[in-house]
């Protein structure tokens, strides 16, 4: 909404004793701490990163935002506010960006990346905000209904959140384990479980204004670390390529905010092994993994309640290693839907929740 005053002073004034600072996506900060004001007043086609001391409810008054009302955004990186009054699944709030929209990101690190088919996050909730990066500049129209349920204009402030940080993903990993980012001293700044043969790791870093450490430093060296029921390790990388830029980058990796890293490691052994669907429940899209110790003819199939199967989703031959299928639910009603694998001498079943 647009708030009855745009003055930080103002609008700020029912939270001041839990507010450490305020900090917009260029970086300019408003603290009455540290006496600093870059910010000015309150722009309601933006979003604000807001840290406190505990968690705190923030309620604000003003006026409904038109429908029709736009936010324009740059190529690169934008931090965009959600003001429509309803939920509503991502690909639903943003399709005015079409084919531009590259990653979705919230503070906590959910990520919403097609590219990587990663939907951690399916969906966009009133009074946050998210960070979305764009191959080109683009004009975002939120549609004037969602499939949601109406939500107050209540903003909810948490402490601890991953404000600054960077995505790192590595692919052909055993499932069952998980990868931690560490700092050199030890620190751990981010951790995964491997799904569908890959992991997304959110790497946490500081905001230098604050007193508390949050992440790793701008320029902090990191490493990677396998961890399983039965040893950790470190990873071996071999190779980082940065995403978003499109470039090869050094294989000693180095912490800096907003970046998407995808990582090559030295592999480790496979067993047959599946990897439930992810996420489960499901909105949109879910992923199914599986891998095979050796090449082998494979079937997975998906049925209903009934018995009925509603979709053939492989039937051929594959070579030993990690799989990964799709599985688009939007034509799908709601309820339980069960899969079938089969890959030569080895089966194995489970089943998906479709919410509508």
């Amino acid at each position: 909404m647009q708030p009855a005053s745009d003055r930080l002073d103002d609008l700020l004034t029912p939270i001041r004793d839990r507010l450490v600072l305020v900090k917009d996506g260029d970086g300019r900060v408003y603290s009455p701490e540290l006496g600093v004001d870059q910010i000015g007043r309150w722009d309601w086609r933006r979003a604000y990163m807001i840290f406190v001391t505990e968690p705190t409810t923030w309620t604000v008054e003003g006026r409904a935002i038109p429908e029709t009302a736009s936010i324009g955004l740059e190529a690169g990186w934008n931090l965009i506010p959600y003001w429509p009054t309803v939920s509503m699944p991502v690909s639903e709030a943003l399709a005015s960006l079409g084919s531009s929209l590259v990653l979705v990101k919230d503070l906590e690190g959910r990520l919403y990346f097609p590219e990587y088919d990663i939907y951690t996050l399916q969906i966009l909730e009133p009074g946050r905000g998210y960070k979305v990066y764009v191959s080109r500049a683009a004009t975002l129209t939120y549609p004037a209904s969602g499939s949601g349920k109406r939500s107050p204009a209540v903003a909810s402030v948490e402490d601890g959140a991953a404000v600054l940080s960077s995505v790192l993903i590595l692919e052909g990993l055993p499932e069952g384990g998980r990868v931690q980012v560490r700092t050199t001293s030890g620190e751990v700044v981010g951790e995964g479980v491997v799904r569908a043969g890959r992991v997304a790791v959110v790497v946490r870093g500081d905001e230098p204004l604050t007193e508390v450490r949050e992440g790793a430093e701008v320029g902090e060296t990191l490493t990677l670390w396998w961890m399983s029921e039965n040893e950790t390790r470190p990873l071996k990388v071999r190779r980082v390529v940065d995403v978003l830029g499109g470039r090869e980058l050094s294989a000693a990796l180095q912490f800096t905010p907003d970046q998407v890293w995808a990582v090559e490691a030295e592999g480790l052994p496979l067993e047959f092994a599946v990897q439930a669907p992810y996420p489960n429940p499901v909105v949109e899209r879910a992923t199914i993994s599986y891998q095979l110790p050796e090449a082998a003819e494979v079937r997975l199939e998906m049925f209903d309640v009934l018995g009925r199967r509603v979709a053939t989703l492989v039937d051929e031959h594959q070579e030993a290693g990690i799989h990964r299928v799709v599985i688009d639910a939007r034509d799908l009603a709601g309820g339980t839907y069960f899969y079938r694998l089969q890959a030569g001498a080895h089966r194995a079943t489970g089943q998906m929740v479709v919410i509508r």
